[in-house]
């Protein structure tokens, strides 16, 4: 055990046997000198081990409140895109949410002629999904400034950390 850890181990029994030597003998003078010799003691433990024992319950918090979306929330310019990954590793996006951000871009009725293998319908209230990688070729033709910067954001944030995650896990396999 490291000596910084072992300090404050032996100050909280040193403490504890001082407060339960004056306790036991029921003397106030001896349970105030107990009190006066570990107060410094208890406090290297609270200069040591409180701030560490604070921001451990802050990060354990913030990990049990976003586990459910945690690497799965997807957001653009303050829109949530509602983007799901298949068991291959590819990520498909919601027409409907890039109906909103991208100006002109085609219908689902257009979309199912122009892409059939790239779009899909993953749950029945949520509507179709457009494949990334289709919707990246899609939108590499265009020359409007707004669908140039949605494109760079799709590549950043969806299609390239879903491709170093599939090289990751054929790595290892």
């Amino acid at each position: 055990m490291p000596m910084p850890y072992l300090l404050p181990i032996l100050a909280i029994f040193a403490a504890l046997g001082m407060w339960t030597v004056g306790w036991m003998f029921d003397s106030a003078a001896i349970f105030a000198l107990s009190v006066v010799l570990s107060a410094p003691l208890l406090g290297m433990l609270v200069r040591f081990w409180l701030p560490k024992l604070v921001g451990q319950s802050l990060r354990a918090a913030k990990e049990l409140a976003y586990r459910d979306i945690e690497g799965r929330h997807f957001e653009y310019k303050g829109r949530a895109m509602l983007v799901r990954e298949d068991l291959a590793g590819d990520r498909w996006l919601r027409t409907r949410d890039i109906h909103k951000i991208v100006p002109g871009f085609p219908r689902d009725a257009v979309l199912q002629r122009l892409y059939p293998q790239a779009l899909g319908q993953a749950e029945a209230r949520h509507g179709l999904f457009l494949q990334a990688q289709a919707l990246d070729s899609h939108l590499q033709r265009s020359q409007d400034d707004a669908t140039i910067r949605f494109r760079h954001w799709l590549q950043r944030e969806v299609i390239f950390p879903a491709q170093r995650a599939s090289q990751k896990n054929r790595i290892q396999t």
